[in-house]
């Protein structure tokens, strides 16, 4: 009797790169859209690019970490099969799914002046992303960021 061979999803998106790239799109626009703020979402050769206005007078842009091995501009990776010890004592393998992603941040007032800083980060989630470039600006700058809230629209449990 032969094992049968289940792929994993990190297989997957290696061997249907153009359906990566879409799966990609869809789950991180959705992702910055329930944070119910202002965002623009377009693709330059073939690489998904958010964009956030933020408020003094900045902009977010966000883009997925190249990985030169894979050849890829892919959000969702995969960190290292790691052993974790089941309820049985059956030692299983499981890989985490993170989003890689490089935040951009520049102040829109200096005009041609631009002076961007950039951040990476691997994180669960889309808004952990966008948090964590928002700290590590300040933290630097002394600038508190705070992206634009989509007009008429309320955050769950405000009245």
């Amino acid at each position: 009797m032969s094992a049968e061979f289940i792929p994993s999803a990190q297989y997957l998106r290696e061997l249907l790169p153009s359906v990566a790239r879409h799966m990609d799109r869809d789950l991180i626009t959705e992702q910055v859209r329930s944070l119910n703020i202002k965002f623009k979402a377009r693709t330059e050769k073939g690489s998904l690019i958010i964009e956030i206005p933020m408020q003094p007078h900045h902009m977010m842009r966000i883009t997925a970490v190249t990985d030169l091995t894979a050849q890829s501009n892919l959000y969702v990776r995969y960190q290292p099969e790691r052993m974790v010890r089941g309820a049985e004592e059956e030692i299983l393998k499981t890989s985490q799914e993170m989003i890689s992603a490089q935040i951009e941040v520049f102040d829109q007032s200096l005009g041609n002046d631009l002076q961007p800083m950039f951040f990476t980060f691997s994180k669960k989630n889309m808004e952990a992303i966008i948090t964590s470039g928002m700290i590590s600006f300040y933290r630097i700058n002394g600038i508190k960021l705070m992206p634009i809230r989509r007009p008429g629209i309320r955050r769950s449990g405000s009245k």
